[in-house]
């Protein structure tokens, strides 16, 4: 029998007295993975609190229940989600391979930090910090002679993206990790007093008629939007063309939205993005607060454009503490708070872009059911789950807020973090595993076979994760496929 106890607990984080954990209908079969928390169960049951609270909105507009229903295997392959996305038969890769400013190397002081210069701004900075070519042995000579704190201080202060790889237990004594522990994994604050806002009445589907505006990058917050599209609100996600951006995670997290650019930096285009703004019901992005602050859009300034607005801030340290103003992507909430250093080793010599770093407890490793040792290289173990989660997590808080705004009023602003997400994780214990387990070779065909859909459009034919959750009268779709950045128009449908 499926455990309930995660779902309890977010239903009673949220105060969501309208909506009760064992109405969720779990079914599958746990998989037989490698991590130190039950990600499979973890996941179960944080998509199946959105199934309730779509559910519950359904309800409240039409007089009609509905069951969410969550397939166990389905769900762990959400934080995959990225990786399996086929553009007419093929896989989109994130990065032109090798890409060595995005890994972990091994420090003068035999620890561990993971740099992240995913993009050429980010990647530039790193190498300027390191004084070296973008060659993945040059910058493991140079790492070498960093200590990883004078390192990580020292990447920080060149606003570049990087971490050093601490243990559970380190992380919550660090200050950051204190002022995160301070707060829940989902901070919901009402920040405005405005009055009640009904649900639009719109019955087509659960969220017709809502109007999201997506200012996000990446996965995390685009995740958050895209939860959204899949229950039929209107998801416009603004870009613009200087900034950078990774092919699969655009592609992945673009299902279901309109793309449009918008240049914020650009008086015309700012005063555009705010009159969207002032009819929108949500707002998501996932920037650092000095990036915000600078176009005057502040949790504040949001709030006077557009009274009552949800505002849903997705960033990788959370609002407060020491590295609350430091940018990070998925990678470095796992190795602050031990997500890196507790659940897996990969090795892959063949692959020089993770570092040529010893890692110092690898023999004690190789005794662990947990590791798994391919190689002399510590890396991630693959899935992405700091950012599904957090974005997720960040949808259920919205969703939370909207049922709130509906019947009290007011203004919300939600908080999350990769960071705090990682510490949520590792406070999960596993429990007993059950013998018919899916073993990790079986979910290719699990994925092929059952979970998988298609969509054609201006990409061509594209394959990627259906939504988890299952609706019997409200099944989730995407109504528009994943288009090209910038392809439409910045103005809401209606």
């Amino acid at each position: 029998m499926m455990r309930i106890d995660i779902a309890k607990e977010l239903i009673n984080l949220l105060s969501l007295s309208e909506v009760n954990a064992e109405d969720i209908v779990f079914k599958g079969k746990r998989v037989a993975h490698h991590l130190a928390f039950p990600i499979d169960e973890i996941m179960s049951q944080i998509h199946g609190v959105g199934g309730l609270l779509i559910s519950h909105i359904w309800e409240e507009k039409t007089g009609i229940k509905q069951t969410p229903v969550i397939d166990i295997t389905h769900a762990y392959l959400s934080p995959s989600a990225v990786f399996l996305i086929r553009n007419n038969g093929y896989p989109i890769y994130p990065w032109d391979l090798p890409y060595p400013t995005v890994g972990i190397y091994g420090t003068r002081d035999n620890r561990h930090i993971f740099i992240n210069g995913g993009f050429p701004n980010l990647r530039d900075k790193i190498l300027r910090v390191l004084e070296v070519p973008n060659d993945a042995r040059f910058i493991q000579d140079a790492i070498k002679r960093w200590d990883a704190l004078t390192l990580e201080n020292a990447l920080a202060d060149a606003k570049a993206c990087a971490a050093m790889v601490r243990d559970k237990n380190e992380w919550l004594s660090h200050p950051q990790g204190i002022a995160l522990a301070n707060l829940p994994v989902i901070d919901v604050s009402k920040i405005h007093d405005t009055p009640s806002e009904p649900l639009n009445q719109t019955t087509d589907r659960p969220l017709s008629g809502l109007k999201v505006l997506d200012l996000s990058w990446v996965v995390a917050a685009p995740t958050c939007a895209r939860f959204f599209a899949e229950h039929g609100a209107d998801v416009l996600h603004i870009s613009a063309p200087h900034l950078p951006y990774i092919p699969s995670f655009a592609v992945e997290t673009g299902n279901g939205k309109r793309e449009a650019y918008l240049d914020l930096r650009n008086e015309h285009d700012l005063s555009t993005f705010k009159k969207l703004l002032s009819e929108a019901d949500i707002l998501v992005e996932g920037w650092r607060p000095d990036a915000m602050k600078k176009f005057g859009l502040t949790p504040e300034e949001v709030q006077s454009i557009r009274p009552g607005i949800i505002h849903v801030t997705l960033s990788c340290y959370g609002k407060n503490g020491p590295f609350s103003k430091r940018a990070g992507w998925e990678q470095l909430g796992q190795a602050v708070s031990g997500v890196i250093a507790s659940n897996v080793i990969e090795i892959d010599e063949q692959n020089l872009s993770g570092g040529c770093a010893k890692h110092e407890e690898i023999s004690k490793a190789k005794t662990s059911s947990r590791i798994k040792i391919v190689s002399d290289t510590l890396k991630t173990h693959g899935l992405l789950v700091c950012d599904y989660t957090t974005g997720i997590l960040g949808a259920l808080g919205a969703l939370s807020a909207l049922i709130k705004r509906s019947h009290q009023g007011g203004g919300y602003h939600i908080n999350v973090s990769l960071s705090r997400s990682g510490m949520w994780l590792m406070s999960k214990s596993i429990t007993a595993s059950p013998e018919n387990e899916i073993t990790l070779e079986q979910l290719p065909t699990m994925y092929n076979q059952h979970f998988s859909s298609s969509s054609q459009g201006p990409f061509g034919k594209l394959e990627f994760l259906l939504p988890v959750i299952q609706l019997e009268k409200t099944p989730p779709f995407f109504q528009f496929p994943s288009s090209p950045l910038g392809s439409s128009k910045p103005e809401w449908l209606r």
